[in-house]
């Protein structure tokens, strides 16, 4: 018996058969395939078929659907859903001394997309950031001491720019980005006052910020501006806007997909464009209008009793930022060969209670935070509710955080058994692939974990601080992170790292990846418990090669009585410029048992030969090293790479490595297969 076949169009309607004519709309395909189903008619598995061109949306498309079915664009055409609002009624205006276009819009606008690519909000300074003078909080003190005001840079603001409550205040400290709306200026101290309460506090040693959505900063081609008292955008383009010719579009819905107790459901072949169409507020609960999603990547314990005050951002990789494609309490599901862009949310999420969820050959770009996102319950919450076994293979994942900055590009929070493997990721402002959700050796969900052959570049920018191409939390055990290739990792003050196993890290193996050109480290520990680097090769850190932050301090919270070490280091290669190979802040902690190291190759490719490793002002050659029982077998030897020039860690037979039986990583390999 054959399948059901069901083919919609841009033109179609949902009263027509769907076989000699074409509906209209998923939802309604969706209830025609039920009516059948009711009837007896119903032959399983059952396509929905999108003919090329947009389908626009102005709400939502969630489903609920529990046998097979496969929703796709048909192969060979583009099928778009988009939940933009496209402005029209351009007319030309003066402002600023500058040409511009101004529409009328039907609602705040605040991302607005031209010819595929975010414009810009219209900000001072037009260069670089201001840094905050002084701040003080009625919250207490430490990191989470944010506050509703801080003191501007002298100059930095003017109390006579237009509509100053449309102006919001983005900030950057630590690995954060928050946007804080202004509610006054004093003039006399030069404190600003927001109606959000920033999380982490405003200190002059790291806080900056511009002013966006300025009216006078409205000075260049890319720039918009929208105007809350008269609902006005205007825009500076290089082109003039014809009225037959492609718009500005902003961004009108949030989820453009929800899959809500969805079973054995296929999403292939379609693009998703101008989801996330508004910046969604930190609570304990998505903010995702009529729905009552608990977030468990925000914790409890971040959320305090100042309701008056909102906080203006998540402590950590934008998690308060659902996915535009949104699945909840759904397994047996498949989102393959898509492509979601232009949206100002995560692409993808799968959150509590999904499981056996492929996410496979999508393209995700143009991203207002990270591009996947999977997490679920935590360990004292409903079990039901975990999140496990999420495959991500082989998504192009580049071009993210235009809003978030912290947006990661595969994010799992808690959440165990999950694959991520052969996607490309890029060009963001802050982790590469982020895995784990609990600070310190307290059980956890996440465990059994798998990163491996992903290429991850270019991540950072100078921007944002304490960031990793791979970044892990927690206790983890059965996690690998292997066969990666990490580079370009670029840190605002503190924090490049290529792979950065942060608080409580635990029982993780670390194997046969290349790290390099980090502007810290390639490897990084904060302190954690029995972790293994085996078969790595870490090359030209700007700080060091490999760093570990902690040591024993925190063993009297170690879990259990026995233990080894808390990083163990075999037969790893170092490579460095000139820079030392292995740094501290404490020399104790390189010593076990902390941290062993056996068998190590290390090669400098300039000047002196470097300390093996320092703390301070202490330095240690090999001699010493090996006398404090590390690296008994250790080789100082250039060990034959092809082409470190152009950053080719390949080698022959004949080099060191190949005699040593080293196992190389075959680039051919890593990526998207």
């Amino acid at each position: 018996m054959s399948e059901t076949i069901l083919y919609l169009a841009p033109d179609g309607n949902n009263a027509n058969d769907g076989v000699a004519a074409p509906m209209a709309t998923i939802e309604g395909a969706v209830a025609r395939l039920r009516e059948m189903r009711n009837r007896g008619t119903l032959r399983l598995p059952a396509r929905i078929l999108l003919r090329g061109g947009v389908y626009h949306v102005a709400k939502t498309i969630e489903l609920d659907t529990d046998f097979p079915l496969t929703i796709a664009g048909l192969e060979g055409e583009n099928a778009v859903i988009d939940g933009g609002y496209e402005l029209s009624n351009w007319h030309e205006v003066m402002i600023n001394g500058k040409k511009a276009w101004q529409a009328a819009a039907a609602f705040p606008v605040q991302e607005l997309y031209y010819k595929g690519k975010m414009l810009k909000h219209a900000a001072f300074p037009k260069e670089g950031m201001y840094r905050v003078r002084n701040t003080t909080s009625p919250w207490g003190g430490g990191l989470f001491s944010g506050g509703d005001h801080f003191t501007t840079q002298e100059g930095s603001y003017n109390p006579k720019w237009h509509n100053p409550t449309g102006i919001v205040v983005f900030m950057t400290h630590k690995w954060i980005e928050e946007h804080l709306p202004v509610k006054s200026f004093d003039a006399e101290t030069g404190e600003l006052y927001s109606t959000h309460r920033s999380t982490f506090i405003m200190t002059s040693n790291d806080t900056e910020y511009r002013f966006e959505n300025v009216r006078e900063a409205l000075l260049e081609p890319g720039e918009f501006y929208y105007d809350s008292t008269d609902g006005t955008v205007t825009v500076i383009l290089d082109n003039r806007l014809e009225a037959d010719g492609e718009h500005p579009v902003a961004t009108h819905v949030g989820n453009l997909l929800r899959l809500n107790n969805v079973r054995y459901l296929n999403i292939r072949n379609l693009s998703f464009k101008h989801g996330g169409g508004y910046r969604p507020t930190c609570t304990r609960r998505y903010d995702i209008p009529g729905k009552n999603f608990i977030n468990f990547a925000m914790q409890e314990t971040w959320l305090d009793e100042h309701s008056e005050h909102p906080f203006a951002a998540a402590p950590q990789a934008a998690v308060q930022v659902p996915g535009t494609i949104f699945l909840y309490k759904s397994t047996d599901c498949e989102i393959t060969g898509c492509t979601i862009s232009e949206t100002s949310w995560y692409g993808i999420e799968t959150s509590a209670g999904c499981s056996n969820i492929l996410i496979d050959h999508n393209k995700l770009f143009e991203l207002g935070a990270g591009g996947v996102r999977i997490g679920g319950a935590a360990v004292n919450d409903p079990a039901e509710l975990r999140t496990s076994r999420v495959t991500v293979t082989n998504n192009h994942i580049h071009d993210g955080g235009l809003v978030f900055a912290s947006g990661v590009g595969v994010l799992i929070t808690h959440a165990f058994g999950n694959l991520v493997e052969h996607n490309h990721i890029h060009d963001l402002f802050y982790s590469g692939v982020s895995a784990g959700w609990n600070w310190g050796f307290g059980e956890t969900v996440a465990k059994e974990n798998r990163i491996g052959w992903n290429l991850i570049h270019d991540l950072g920018k100078g921007i944002l601080s304490d960031m990793g191409g791979v970044y892990l939390l927690g206790i983890q055990p059965g996690t690998r992170v292997y066969s990666n290739y990490i580079a370009n990792v670029k840190r605002r003050y503190y924090g490049g790292w290529g792979i950065y196993t942060d608080e409580g890290s635990s029982h993780v193996v670390v194997e046969n990846n290349i790290c390099t050109d980090c502007s810290s480290e390639a490897y990084h520990q904060h302190f954690g418990r029995e972790n293994t680097l085996r078969y790595n090769i870490f090359a030209f850190g700007n700080d060091a090669v490999l760093a570990i932050a902690r040591g024993q301090e925190f063993a009297g919270v170690f879990p259990g009585l026995n233990f080894s070490n808390a990083l163990s280091s075999y037969n790893n290669v170092f490579v460095t410029n000139g820079r030392p190979f292995i740094r501290s802040g404490n020399e104790k902690h390189l010593q076990r048992p902390t941290f062993l190291a056996e068998n190590s190759i290390f090669f400098n490719t300039e000047g002196e030969f470097p300390s093996i490793a320092v703390s301070g002002e202490w330095k240690c050659d090999l001699d010493e090293w090996q006398k404090r029982g590390f690296d008994r077998g250790a080789i100082i030897a250039d060990p034959g790479f092809n082409d470190l020039s152009k950053r080719d860690f390949s080698f022959g037979k004949d080099s060191l490595l190949g005699r040593l039986g080293f196992p190389m990583l075959d680039m051919k390999e890593v990526g998207i297969q």
